[in-house]
């Protein structure tokens, strides 16, 4: 069960990587702060991550979840739905 959560991340990284399309900063901002005041947020000290996906939620770099826009594979997944497009970023 691991392997297979292990593979469908890496597969739902690499779909952003190679298709997503970038969000302004203006908007990772907004998001960095809605994610920062969610219930689901992991805090450890300058680092946060999401609860429900594991994945780092930063300013900078190729490997965060907020950077991208939101398709059907990867964003959001609250399980109260997009705290994102509930806030409109």
């Amino acid at each position: 069960m691991i392997e297979l959560r292990f593979i469908t991340k890496t597969l739902s990284l690499a779909r952003a990587l190679l298709q997503g399309k970038d969000v302004s900063e203006d908007r990772l901002r907004k998001r960095l702060k809605i994610c920062g005041e969610c219930d689901k947020a992991i805090l450890q000290g300058e680092l946060m991550r999401c609860g429900v996906c594991n994945c780092p939620l930063k300013e900078k770099g190729l490997i965060n979840l907020a950077r991208f826009e939101e398709t059907d594979s990867y964003g959001c997944r609250h399980s109260k739905g997009s705290r994102w497009k509930e806030k409109g970023v």
